[in-house]
Formats: structure tokens, C-alpha cells, sequence
């Protein structure tokens, strides 16, 4: 599955919903592998990236660009 967010505010919120729809997407279709692309200029700062990119791999989702 892949997921493509090019908002211009990415907060930690956001990050939660992408990681949660893995989930969803396990349970309804049997998707075990996810791919989320991020604009890199949507993060406030390094600390907020470091962060979700944190969250993401809680969720096992370990294919995350940042364009």
C-alpha cells in the first residue's frame, strides 16, 4: 500500500492516522507492507520528523520518504 501526503503542516496527529490505516488496511485486505511519502518541507522542524518517523516504525512501517 502506498500512502502519499503532501499537506503543508504534518504534525504528529497526521502521522498517527497514516500509521493506523496499516492497521485497517491488514484486518480489511491483508496488506502487510505500507510505503508513506511526506513532502520534507511539512515537518516544523527535525525534531517533529524524527518523530513520526518514529511513530511509523512503531507500526512496523519502515518504507517512509521524504521528498
Amino acid at each position: 500500500m502506498l500512502v502519499v501526503c503532501l499537506d503543508d503542516n504534518i504534525d504528529i496527529d497526521t502521522v498517527e492516522k497514516i500509521a493506523q490505516l496499516k492497521k485497517q488496511f491488514v484486518e480489511d485486505y491483508g496488506l502487510d507492507s505500507m510505503r508513506v511519502v511526506f513532502k520534507d518541507s511539512s515537518f516544523k522542524d527535525a525534531v517533529v520528523k524524527t518523530n513520526a518517523l518514529y511513530i511509523l516504525k512503531q507500526f512496523e512501517i519502515d518504507e517512509v520518504v521524504s521528498i
